[in-house]
């Protein structure tokens, strides 16, 4: 649930046509009574507000989770596991 809902609000990030959607996004949960935590590994498009994208991320899965189990969702950590750039994607060289 949490990857998907994931992954809902990474279609509407800046760059998400560079990222397969099949790598998008990988979840894990821990759950002790009524609550849950969270961490989300996402690859994205750059450049992007890797920032903004992230919370952004985190409010709607915070959201989608409380809402679907009833839990509380005190934390969800999110990593940026790969930058998806137009320039690797068109195998250009790096500017340096």
């Amino acid at each position: 649930m949490a990857s998907r809902a994931a992954g809902e609000e990474l279609d509407r990030a800046p760059g998400a046509a560079l990222v397969p959607r099949a790598t998008r996004t990988n979840a894990s949960v821990s759950v002790r009574k009524n609550t849950a935590r969270l961490r989300l590994a996402l690859e994205v498009g750059y450049p992007a507000d890797l920032g903004a994208v992230s919370a952004a991320v985190r409010r709607h899965v915070t959201g989608r989770i409380e809402a679907m189990t009833g839990m509380a969702v005190p934390e969800v950590v999110v990593e940026i596991e790969q930058p998806h750039s137009e320039t690797a994607r068109k195998g250009k060289d790096r500017v340096r």
